[in-house]
């Protein structure tokens, strides 16, 4: 049997620990090779996301600001000072929510005017929310006839008047006849 000596020993000792070292270095190595593409490819795909989302912020734009500018420039509008500027809505540089019920609803009817093409039909809604004046020039032009237009109004109140339909208890009836 060939002897060992203790210098040997420690030789296969120190390689042993040399090549354990190396083995670590390569773990090492590998661990940061697969850190390094994950890295990589994390940066691509932040890359490719802030891409998309210059790509989504642009057509956001396109159709919130360009498109309705061109679509508004090929357009009459039936309404005198009637803009749309961004999302809002204005008239003669008022904001649409900045007007009275009264004003919101004869733009709203002009609109419809123009709008409507052959359909001569317009509906009124929340007719409550106007004074008693606008109310009655509301009733005035609907029973004028001049635009040809036939109106169908909804107001909700406590008084049913002449013309209109009386719904109570979910029972419907007709409040005596108009004129």
């Amino acid at each position: 049997e060939p002897k060992v000596t203790t210098a040997q020993v420690d030789e296969m000792r120190r390689y042993s620990a040399q090549l354990e070292r190396r083995i670590e270095t390569a773990r090492q190595w590998s661990r940061w090779r697969t850190a390094k593409n994950a890295a990589d490819q994390a940066e691509a795909e932040v890359k490719a996301a802030e891409r998309a989302a210059a790509d989504l912020d642009r057509k956001v734009k396109a159709y919130t600001e360009e498109l309705p500018k061109q679509v508004m420039a090929g357009l009459e509008f039936p309404v005198p000072g009637l803009a749309l500027n961004g999302d809002q809505i204005t008239v003669d540089g008022k904001d649409l929510d900045q007007l009275s019920t009264s004003e919101q609803m004869k733009v709203s009817l002009a609109l419809a005017k123009g709008l409507a093409g052959d359909l001569k039909v317009i509906l009124v809604d929340r007719a409550e929310t106007l004074d008693a004046d606008s109310f009655a020039a509301l009733v005035a032009e609907a029973e004028s006839e001049a635009d040809g237009f036939q109106y169908l109004v909804t107001r909700v109140t406590d008084q049913p008047s002449p013309g209109s339909f009386h719904v109570q208890d979910g029972r419907v009836s007709l409040v005596g006849k108009v004129g």
